[in-house]
């Protein structure tokens, strides 16, 4: 099996890799009938890496089999589509992340834990309950509870801190913590907060939201996320999420 994936200080996926995937492709499998290479996160492929990829799409070598992961299908490219079958992964509930986790050594209560932040992706719970995820996790939180009273240059301090670290783990918290405050707002307790952890800090900070606020706080969030998919400025993007959360928590949009 060869695997491509999107090194951790990248962007995006490396062209390199990608002719290097295409030209293992086209060597005879010595012992298996197949030969199965994986790209996983065909939508941090850039257009020069996508368009690599389509000869070996269109007359894939005998006894070979590519599969490409993507976030969705609509982030890779229509002539790339288009060669592809598609095949839909429905997410998992959170007794089957939990059960998964377990399986992976997770201790039951970690599992509980992280099940309702996977959102069906027992890999995204695996990935957040790494120790440099798992910090960054508990200081994403602990700044969005307060982050009214944070200074500018604190912004920037941790807008740096995420684009050096797990930055998927710090923006899942931020949407997982508005969807809280929302759900929390406009349910009350009908829905469990997925950062049962800081179940309390939610809910104080729901006593006070504004529904249409917290809309528009994670709208950001979405926005930027999908910024950073078509390979927008790490440092600028956070930092400028990071201010406009800010302004929109104080009420003072119009100073960004």
């Amino acid at each position: 099996m060869f695997v491509v994936a999107r090194d951790a200080e990248r962007r995006d996926i490396r062209i390199e890799q990608v002719r290097e995937l295409v030209r293992w492709l086209t060597l005879q499998p010595l012992m298996a009938a197949r030969k199965v290479a994986i790209v996983d996160g065909a939508h941090e492929l850039n257009e020069h890496g996508q368009n690599a990829l389509l000869k070996t799409l269109e007359e894939p070598p005998g006894g070979s089999v590519l599969v490409l992961s993507a976030a969705s299908a609509a982030l890779v490219l229509p002539t790339v589509r288009s060669r592809c079958r598609l095949v839909r992964l429905d997410p998992l509930d959170d007794d089957a992340v939990v059960r998964i986790l377990e399986a992976r050594g997770v201790p039951a209560d970690d599992a509980r834990m992280l099940a309702p932040l996977a959102e069906g992706a027992p890999g995204r719970a695996l990935a957040l309950g790494g120790d440099a995820a798992a910090a960054t996790r508990t200081r994403a939180l602990a700044m969005l509870s307060h982050l009214r009273e944070e200074d500018a240059a604190g912004l920037s301090s941790l807008a740096q801190e995420w684009t050096r670290g797990p930055l998927d783990a710090a923006l899942s918290t931020t949407v997982s913590w508005y969807r809280d405050v929302l759900h929390a707002r406009l349910a009350g307790d009908a829905v469990p907060p997925r950062n049962r952890d800081v179940a309390a800090a939610v809910a104080a900070a729901a006593a006070t939201a504004d529904p249409s606020r917290v809309l528009r706080q994670l709208g950001t969030v979405c926005d930027t996320i999908g910024a950073l998919e078509r390979n927008a400025n790490r440092m600028l993007a956070v930092e400028t999420m990071l201010l406009r959360l800010r302004a929109i928590e104080r009420g003072d949009e119009t100073t960004t």
